[in-house]
């Protein structure tokens, strides 16, 4: 029997009338829905407006980079009227002067342009024992950006008598290293507000200073820091905290500065096939230099 290769089902049939239907009505959509529903019109003045308007502010923009203009200048384009008395009130109640950061005032701070929050924190940073020695120590106090400092810098201006009787006051009592909080740590020469963070939560990690030198092992402490700041401490080792070697687990161990993962691991295997450990048996057992051996005994309680 001759087989039919060009004739269709009942059902491909009815098929292909529903596909030519959809066709068909999805064309018709396309041209009959932006009769039905015609697109609002768009009104453009507003935006020319705002085109007009930036253009405009553009082109001033470039004609102060070749025309400096003053502040008086400013406030007279602007075409607000309370813009212009706001403005002008600012311009007249920042009024540069000489001063001195130990001593300016809260309302002489306001009048050299002074913010409340960076008022606040230069006389809470005085309050507790800061003091300023050169003009870069401004740039201690949180909130006090370099444009503020390079636009004060040349008005800065100390009373030597005042800066040496805060030195020798500070140089008569030493700061213990293991109980002075960051603001303390600030307020001696070169430590910013974030190395005096790193000092106190690295001496955390330690669980206390048992020797000065050890502020060297401090990130961003450099030599040059150090030595001018060393004569300035003195270390009181009764509060160190001392970790119980037979009795503190893994994380407590990896988490002290001196106890690396692999020494840590060597320390609970030892723990866990001879008992109990000394001080002898720990240190013949593990790989560890004679310095690093004398760093970690101030830190261990075999009891």
């Amino acid at each position: 029997m001759k087989e039919e290769y060009f004739t269709f089902t009942v059902s491909e049939k009815v098929g292909i009338l529903v596909l030519l239907f959809l066709i068909v009505v999805v064309n018709a959509m396309i041209f009959l829905v932006p009769v039905i529903f015609p697109p609002a019109e768009v009104d453009c003045a507003e935006f020319d407006e705002f085109v007009c308007s930036y253009n405009s502010n553009l082109n001033r923009l470039r004609r102060n980079e070749n025309e400096p203009d003053t502040k008086e200048d400013r406030v007279q384009e602007s075409t607000d009227p309370e813009t212009k008395i706001h403005l002008k009130q600012k311009s007249d109640s920042v009024r540069l002067f000489d001063f001195d950061p130990n001593q300016v005032s809260d309302e002489e701070l306001i009048r050299l342009g002074f913010n409340k929050f960076q008022r606040r924190n230069l006389i809470k940073y005085r309050s507790k024992g800061g003091f300023f020695s050169k003009p870069n120590d401004l740039l201690k106090i949180y909130g006090v950006d370099s444009v503020l400092f390079c636009r004060l810098n040349p008005y800065i201006k100390f009373r030597d008598d005042q800066s040496e009787k805060i030195l020798r006051n500070i140089n008569e009592k030493r700061i213990d290293i293991n109980s002075a909080d960051s603001a303390m740590f600030v307020a001696l020469p070169d430590v910013n507000p974030f190395l005096a963070r790193r000092i106190c939560r690295y001496r955390s990690l330690l669980g206390g200073f048992v020797a000065k030198e050890q502020l060297l092992e401090v990130y961003g402490l450099s030599d040059s820091i150090y030595d001018k700041i060393e004569s300035l401490f003195l270390v009181d080792k009764n509060g160190v905290s001392k970790i119980r070697i037979n009795f503190s687990d893994y994380n407590e161990l990896v988490r002290h500065p001196y106890i690396d993962k692999t020494m840590a691991a060597t320390m609970l295997r030892l723990r866990r096939l001879n008992g109990p450990l000394s001080l002898q048996n720990l240190f013949e057992s593990i790989d560890i230099d004679s310095l690093k051996e004398e760093q970690l005994k101030a830190y261990l309680n075999f009891e």
